[in-house]
């Protein structure tokens, strides 16, 4: 044990009476009576911070009660439909008007500079890292569900509307897949080939009066101006297979860049679904399809009727394959070459990667509440035909 410098006999170093009555004893340390509350190790001249456990104390507070919450409003979805559903459009509104401004994904940036964050506590040491870690991952998981994961908990829209939903039959389905190859070969060539693929700023203008006047009739769905960013890093997404992603942290609905035309429209106007506060991923597909079905943009329709025919097509080949394939040969080229080259798309980007992202997204669904996983995507059939009833 090295003994204090002044009981060595540096009197020059030795504490002034004052100091020594503020000394107080404690099991393993001595404390001095400083404002600061700075601790001392036993026979040590350096201060040990209590602000890193400070710190955690309150990061894991925060999870704790917004897990607390969740917990809450899934067994309670009335209650927080009546405290939440009104405070949400106010948060997300609160976003778009700090950093709607910013034309790239803040989201992104944050993300560099959390990495930058990373690689300096890993530089002092892997204590400092760890404790890095173990403050900031409660801390965005709670933050990620006071913004936006109370969502979840919500009530179905099939329970808001009074819909009854069942398993889609034979019949319903192939009627779907009829009228959607017909509408689909009807609108080929009534556009041009840049309008399935527009500027952000053209799905912003044209997706928030869709949303607008959509939100007029559910009121659940009101919300601020739709913002829709590109990442800088195209393809990452894809990899992960993954089309598009909404940030809880800063209210911004991100879609892959280098996307197949005619998923572009879709795969916006879902994510804008999840800015406005539907959690679900088969209800963001169906709200999807409510603001684009009858948009006046023909490329906005036809990206629509486009996702959903893939869908309904996969869900009808399910239950009779042959009844699947004779409505395929009725397509027309051009929608049959759409559709192999969204395959081919799909089938060189999906790996590894794209698995692994799958199944961390299935086991968040049903941690979310939603039993299904990434089978509730197809939630979104049972909509549309309840809607046509």
């Amino acid at each position: 044990m090295v003994a204090p410098s002044f009981i060595k006999g540096d009197v020059s170093r030795a504490p002034t009476p004052d100091a020594l009555r503020a000394f107080t004893y404690r099991r393993g340390t001595i404390s001095l009576g400083h404002p600061a509350k700075d601790h001392y190790a036993a026979g040590m001249d350096t201060p040990v911070s209590r602000g890193p456990s400070r710190r955690l104390r309150w990061s894991w507070l925060l999870l704790a009660l917004s897990i607390l919450l969740f917990v809450l409003g899934q067994a309670f979805p009335g209650i927080l439909e009546r405290t939440y559903g009104p405070l949400f459009p106010l948060i997300a509104g609160l976003q778009a008007g700090l950093l709607s401004w910013v034309p790239i994904s803040v989201s992104e940036m944050a993300l560099v500079g959390l990495l930058v964050l990373g690689a300096f506590w890993l530089k002092r040491g892997l204590r400092a890292f760890l404790l890095g870690i173990a403050w900031l991952l409660p801390l965005l998981g709670g933050l990620g569900i006071l913004l936006w994961g109370l969502n979840h908990g919500r009530p179905p829209i099939s329970e808001r509307l009074g819909w009854s939903l069942g398993t889609p039959g034979e019949n319903a389905l192939a009627d779907l897949v009829g009228e959607l190859v017909g509408e689909l070969n009807g609108l080929e060539g009534s556009f041009p080939e840049q309008a399935l693929k527009p500027e952000s700023r053209d799905w912003e203008q044209s997706l928030t009066p869709a949303f607008d006047g959509q939100a007029q009739q559910w009121n659940w769905l009101r919300g601020p101006k739709v913002r829709v960013r590109t990442p800088l890093a195209e393809g990452l997404l894809a990899r992960l297979g993954i089309a598009g992603v909404y940030s809880p942290w800063t209210g911004e609905a991100h879609l892959e860049g280098s996307l197949p035309a005619p998923l572009v429209w879709h795969t916006a106007a879902h994510e804008a679904a999840h800015q406005r506060g539907i959690a679900r991923e088969g209800e963001a597909n169906f709200i999807a399809w409510m603001v684009l079905k009858d948009a006046p943009d023909p490329a906005a329709r036809y990206s629509a009727r486009f996702v959903l025919l893939g869908q309904a097509i996969r869900a009808l080949h399910g239950q009779n394959p042959e009844r699947a394939l004779e409505l395929i040969q009725a397509m027309e080229p051009a929608l049959q070459d759409r559709r192999a080259r969204v395959r081919d798309y799909w089938r060189q980007r999906l790996g590894v990667l794209s698995k692994v992202s799958h199944r961390v997204n299935d086991t968040y669904l049903k941690a979310a509440g939603h039993e299904q996983g990434i089978q509730s995507y197809g939630l979104v059939l049972d909509l549309v035909l309840a809607e046509r009833r």
